[in-house]
């Protein structure tokens, strides 16, 4: 599997979950405290979540994690390998964080980018250039070391 880079997804931590949404839905529990006011506490952790991997010159070399949930404090362990083609010379792999949607437009909730396949590494989630996370991955050549 030359020219291709083994990507395993360990884990996420702190990934924020925090919203205009949830804001908004906490404000009104605290007014309205009846179970009746329609609020949800399922609805503060992220439900139906997945890792897309891609070079970030060619769309086509997708590759995506089943969906998983994350639990309140932000953190989940994935345990995913993905294989895909390594990226050119001067351009990077990027990892994104998305909500599977039934629209056809999903939800980026924070993305990566990794530039060498350099072992295990912490790489910080940003969305908008604010850290959202930090997802734990190894990133090696698909070809394996021989003994």
């Amino acid at each position: 599997m030359a020219g291709m880079w083994r990507v395993n997804i360990k884990s996420i931590e702190g990934l924020a979950t925090h919203s205009f949404l949830a804001s908004a839905k906490s404000i009104f529990h605290g007014i309205n405290r009846r179970e009746s006011a329609g609020y949800d506490d399922e609805d503060s952790a992220l439900k139906s979540i997945l890792i897309e991997v891609s070079d970030m010159n060619e769309a086509s070399s997708v590759q995506r994690t089943k969906p998983f949930d994350v639990g309140d404090d932000g953190s989940v362990q994935i345990n995913r390998v993905l294989f895909v083609p390594a990226p050119a010379q001067g351009s990077c792999l990027v990892v994104r964080i998305i909500k599977n949607q039934k629209t056809p437009h999903s939800k980026v909730f924070a993305e990566a980018q990794i530039y060498e396949a350099g072992g295990e590494l912490d790489v910080d989630l940003l969305k908008r250039g604010r850290t959202r996370g930090v997802l734990h991955v190894t990133v090696t050549s698909g070809l394996p070391v021989s003994p």
